[in-house]
């Protein structure tokens, strides 16, 4: 996609979301004024906050106040045959703040194993935990999940490297280290490295044959994910949002649910 093409995408999403949010927004002062984009930022922080709050979801105040959006209100990942049951667990790779985490957690009785590799991010994760009353239901490693390797940053290599807590190489733990009794679903969401998370989880996908919820973030890594799920033995089942991407390396970002073919 063009630079141009980006641009008018990305500028129309900002419109859509402002719109959803009941929020009037002019794009020509959005691009030129930085003061009136913090406004019309803090407006639509403050009322999804709010909103959120209102249906029981609770966040710090460092935590970005749109954390449970694409959870309750995109509802990204309500599709039918991948929510858990009670008692189910539910590994969340990829946790960031919580959002995905506290709900399987809190809406459905899953038992939780959430993965966060960012410091910052897991700090505020363990409080929004703490604050949801759902500590005994999520239990929460600050370790980045791989193949096992060390991984590199650069250009197109994700997006966990623009962090300024994070170094330039990644220490990296496979998931088939760690022991489980059940798995029931995986959800893997780490901004580019998601072929290598797959790769450290073989064995465990083979104990258990989990539903996958797998965030891919361009169509080539799509393509190895699929291939090295293929070989395992699933298919997909649902193709669920995409997004055009504009970072360096990436074209677009889309959710992906597969399940086992027995």
């Amino acid at each position: 996609m063009k630079a141009v093409d980006r641009q008018m995408h990305h500028m129309r999403r900002i419109k859509e979301a402002y719109n959803s949010a009941g929020i009037k927004v002019s794009l020509t002062l959005y691009i030129l004024s930085k003061r009136y984009r913090g406004k019309k930022q803090n407006e639509r922080k403050e009322y999804y906050w709010k909103k959120a709050q209102d249906l029981g979801y609770f966040s710090t105040a460092n935590t970005p106040g749109t954390l449970f959006n694409e959870i309750l209100f995109d509802k990204i990942y309500q599709v039918d045959g991948f929510e858990p049951k009670k008692g189910d667990t539910v590994i969340d790779i990829g946790a960031y703040y919580g959002d995905s985490a506290i709900w399987w957690a809190k809406e459905f009785g899953a038992n939780v194993i959430a993965f966060e590799p960012l410091p910052g991010a897991f700090k505020e994760l363990t409080e929004n935990l703490r604050l949801n009353h759902v500590e005994d239901k999520v239990i929460a490693y600050n370790a980045a999940l791989g193949s096992g390797e060390k991984i590199t940053g650069g250009k197109g290599k994700g997006t966990m490297f623009n962090y300024a807590d994070l170094e330039q190489t990644l220490e990296t733990k496979r998931l088939d280290d760690f022991k489980f009794e059940k798995v029931d679903i995986i959800k893997i969401d780490v901004e580019g490295f998601e072929y290598e998370v797959l790769k450290g989880a073989v064995e465990t996908i083979k104990r258990f044959h989990p539903k996958l919820i797998l965030e891919t973030h361009s169509t080539a890594l799509r393509q190895k994910c699929e291939s090295l799920l293929k070989d395992l033995g699933y298919g997909l089942t649902v193709e669920g949002r995409t997004v055009i991407s504009d970072q360096e390396g990436f074209d677009k970002v889309t959710n992906l649910f597969y399940k086992h073919r027995r």
